[in-house]
């Protein structure tokens, strides 16, 4: 082998080492370029207020934002259920009609229900929630509260 075509096979090793080398660099560069956008994009913005804007926080008067979430859901709350029933465990699940509770009875053993069922002769589960449930008797909605949470 020649002089010439060895030193041409070394310098042909070199540039392509050196070719990738310089798109290693430049992929390096890209990635933090882009972390460093992207970092950007997380900060929050400093909003300087301008001087036509008020200083002072605004008050509300209670009586403006009592209903922002709607009318008081304890004054429209059906009365609590007269029956003597014991709620010893509810089961919620997204599917209301998944959803159960044990419920006792004087004389009774307590027994799972599930919603829609009947607890006796025109009481029947009409909703289970952590902590309480809705009956319906004489088309009528009733809570039944867990003990410790009776109001």
């Amino acid at each position: 082998m020649s002089i010439a075509a060895s030193l041409s096979q070394s310098t042909a090793k070199r540039a392509t080492t050196l070719m990738g080398a310089l798109l290693l660099c430049a992929c390096g560069a890209s990635l933090t370029l882009q972390t460093h956008q992207f970092w950007q994009l997380l900060q929050p913005v400093a909003i300087t207020p301008t001087k036509t804007e008020r200083q002072t926080p605004v008050r509300l008067k209670h009586a403006e934002i009592a209903e922002l979430f709607g009318k008081n859901s304890a004054a429209n709350a059906p009365p609590t259920t007269p029956l003597h029933l014991t709620l010893l465990a509810s089961f919620t699940h997204p599917d209301i009609a998944r959803s159960s509770a044990i419920i006792g009875q004087p004389d009774e053993p307590a027994r799972r229900i599930r919603v829609g069922e009947s607890i006796r002769n025109g009481i029947v589960l009409s909703g289970v929630f952590p902590k309480h449930v809705t009956l319906t008797r004489n088309n009528r909605s009733e809570v039944l509260y867990f003990a410790e949470t009776q109001r």
